[in-house]
């Protein structure tokens, strides 16, 4: 439909312009006064340059079929009245011919030169969506966990000096929930499987910890959290006591239900550490007590408790 409104408006506009190119030459052969035929002349000369402009090609070939018509029928006038005075007849169209020439290949070597530069500027643009993406996914690597899409050991790094640059004053437990023997699973089921336990504790703690904590895949089997605020102002050792219960739930792989028990190490900021370094360091050593005392266990490190 558009296509159609634009040709009708091209016809529209050769059409009227012939007209006004015709008139004013019939004018012309009237008009005594040069200074008019002059006007007239000029006046011609403005119908070619903008038919030449606004319809390219088209505007072209009707501005030199005009101008040649009007040369030669002036060089006829020329011929059969030997009256020099027509001579401007016959220059003034052939030098518009040759404007609307230049006008017209200069205005193809800068709809090329733009064509080429929208083609750039759609290449630079793909390529930025592509380095955008790239970037996104480096960050989105250098931060989570590719099998759980948790956070990973530097973000859950990262988290916990945010939160204590933020508020030094704060209170929040770190919990690290280890696997007892993960490796007699991969050695007896596959990789295969220990990908899909390793994927059902990370839903199953997203379940549980909700808004309440902060997790992440921080080992090959080791999840960790920051436990700020727990529901229904639960305390810390009823609340991983219950994270516990959940995460003994038996995991069926393939019609095969395999019984794991997990440790934790729980540790309370500012009692664990100043910094992360510190936090995790006894996180990790009351991670280390729990299996020691028979697995499957809570090791409140700062509380020396065990559950």
């Amino acid at each position: 439909m558009n296509e159609n409104k634009s040709k009708l408006k091209e016809t529209i506009f050769i059409v009227f312009g012939c007209i006004l190119f015709v008139v004013a030459y019939i004018l012309q052969a009237k008009l005594t006064q040069s200074g008019l035929k002059g006007a007239l002349m000029q006046g011609q000369v403005l119908i070619a340059v903008l038919l030449t402009v606004f319809l390219g090609k088209k505007g072209l070939i009707t501005s030199l079929s005009l101008n040649i018509l009007y040369s030669v029928s002036n060089v006829m006038r020329v011929i059969m009245s030997k009256d020099i005075s027509a001579t401007p007849g016959v220059i003034s169209p052939l030098i518009t011919i040759i404007i609307c020439c230049i006008i017209y290949s200069y205005s193809q070597k800068i709809t090329t030169t733009s064509n080429e530069l929208l083609e750039k500027n759609k290449e630079l643009t793909e390529t930025n969506r592509i380095i955008r993406e790239k970037d996104e996914k480096l960050i989105y690597l250098a931060y989570y966990d590719i099998l759980t899409g948790l956070a990973n050991r530097q973000l859950f790094v990262e988290q916990i000096d945010e939160m204590i640059g933020n508020d030094s004053s704060s209170y929040f437990n770190v919990v690290i929930a280890d696997i007892d023997d993960f490796k007699r699973i991969i050695d007896a089921y596959g990789h295969n499987t220990g990908d899909i336990v390793i994927s059902t504790y990370a839903d199953r703690l997203r379940s549980y910890c909700g808004q309440a904590g902060f997790i992440a895949k921080f080992g090959e089997e080791e999840f960790a959290m920051i436990i700020k605020n727990t529901p229904d102002d639960m305390d810390i050792e009823e609340y991983v006591d219950k994270l516990r219960m959940t995460l003994f739930a038996p995991i069926v792989v393939n019609d095969t239900p395999i019984q794991l028990t997990m440790s934790f190490g729980v540790t309370e900021y500012p009692a664990a550490g100043k910094n992360s370094n510190e936090i995790l360091r006894n996180t990790d050593i009351a991670v280390t007590n729990a299996k020691m005392t028979g697995r499957g266990r809570i090791c409140f490190l700062n509380q020396n408790k065990y559950l």
